[in-house]
């Protein structure tokens, strides 16, 4: 066996181990690629290892190559090994600052709530609702006595309609104050 500052060489150049060619691949200066990388970069064509060395020259000119490549169709290459594409990435970010600002202006004009303001009106709605429908039988016990079964379930459901009817008139949602509405009523 060698030692391992004496590298076997092959007829096609040195060989080097997996994290070797993690580093050799990388460059000076930049951080090492992981296994996983070069694993992905060997699903993409890169040369393999064999019997666990890889063959430095081939991998060199094969990585070359693919950073060529890829700086022609303006792509970048994660840690990971794996490819995005400039043109690709800038579109998505125009996109997300467009969408960002899309929901900022319609907060502004008061077409969009926050959350927090929905979650307090329908928890306000269920409120009275509850109310509501808790009252009933107070108030319909006192009429219920005389009445006979079919009357009484109708008294139940003409009050309970009407309950439900009240909710209604609870303010909506659509109805919150929007940021402008809310400095004009400030200034007043």
């Amino acid at each position: 066996m060698l030692p391992e500052s004496q590298e076997p060489r092959t007829s096609a150049g040195r060989t080097a181990l997996i994290g070797e060619i993690c580093e050799i691949l990388a460059g000076k200066g930049h951080p090492v690629l992981s296994k996983q990388a070069i694993a992905n970069l060997v699903s993409d064509g890169m040369p393999a290892a064999v019997r666990g060395r890889f063959d430095v020259d081939a991998c060199t000119s094969w990585y070359i190559a693919r950073l060529r490549t890829s700086t022609k169709r303006k792509e970048t290459e994660t840690g990971e090994g794996q490819t995005i594409s400039f043109d690709t990435e800038l579109t998505r970010l125009t996109k997300a600052k467009a969408d960002n600002e899309e929901m900022t202006a319609a907060e502004r004009n008061g077409t969009v709530i926050h959350i927090r303001d929905y979650e307090m009106e329908v928890s306000k709605w269920a409120q009275v609702t509850k109310s509501n429908l808790l009252n009933l039988p107070g108030r319909l016990a006192q009429r219920m006595f005389d009445l006979t079964a079919g009357e009484q379930k109708a008294l139940i459901v003409a009050a309970a309609k009407a309950a439900m009817i009240d909710t209604t008139k609870i303010h909506v949602v659509g109805e919150l104050p929007t940021p402008s509405r809310k400095r004009r009523q400030a200034k007043a």
